[in-house]
């Protein structure tokens, strides 16, 4: 389906005028943080979460924590999305 232009369930495919982000009430309320841009760049390496956990000496359970946090804040579904958004939206991950 994806060859042919089609999304994964033969909808249409995602373009790049799809990734709005929510519009927020203020300038800094999406902003990600340090230690979530670090996690999505361990995302962005092929991490799991044990493995990003490791890195910087934190918990599985903090690592799916910010993880959600960032799929909230980035409008994702995906840790794949949540990356993909994170550059769109110009960080460096």
């Amino acid at each position: 389906a994806l060859a042919q232009g089609k999304g994964v369930n033969g909808d249409r495919p995602m373009l790049l005028s799809d990734t709005r982000f929510p519009q927020c009430s203020g300038p800094q309320q999406n902003a990600l943080t340090d230690r979530e841009l670090q996690v999505l760049s361990l995302v962005a390496q092929g991490l799991t979460d044990n493995g990003i956990a490791h890195g910087p000496g934190i918990s599985k359970h903090t690592v799916a924590f910010h993880l959600r946090n960032l799929r909230r804040k980035l409008n994702a579904t995906s840790r794949v999305e949540a990356v993909t958004r994170a550059r769109l939206a110009g960080y460096d991950v």
